[in-house]
């Protein structure tokens, strides 16, 4: 990643994998996430929505406090985008991913180290 951005400075050119959006996953949208609803119905739907996304991407957890610390992980990660595609709805939209229960860390000593 890091040569990945000094080669984007020297060059001036955006690395095409940094322009790539993956396709929208139907739990995304399937309950239709606002910031309006009530507070129990939202996390209700985030969980929902982390079961769908964990069931899609084959995730499973040894204990329910690892299951409850990547939820908390998603959670964050759904509220950044839902704030990000609302702040830009005509462009740059993000999605989840796999990687979407893991934090900057996890995935630095997972493909790093």
């Amino acid at each position: 990643m890091a040569l990945m951005l000094l080669l984007w400075k020297k060059s001036g050119v955006m690395p095409r994998r940094l322009l790539y959006s993956p396709p929208i996953s139907h739990y995304y949208y399937s309950k239709g996430f606002s910031s309006s609803s009530s507070s129990n119905s939202e996390e209700a739907d985030m969980k929902a929505a982390f079961e769908a996304w964990a069931a899609e991407h084959g995730k499973s957890y040894k204990t329910l406090e690892e299951k409850e610390k990547r939820f908390r992980i998603f959670r964050k990660k759904l509220r950044s985008i839902q704030k990000h595609n609302s702040a830009f709805p005509l462009c740059c939209q993000r999605q989840l991913t796999k990687f979407s229960d893991r934090t900057w860390a996890d995935l630095h000593r997972t493909f790093v180290d």
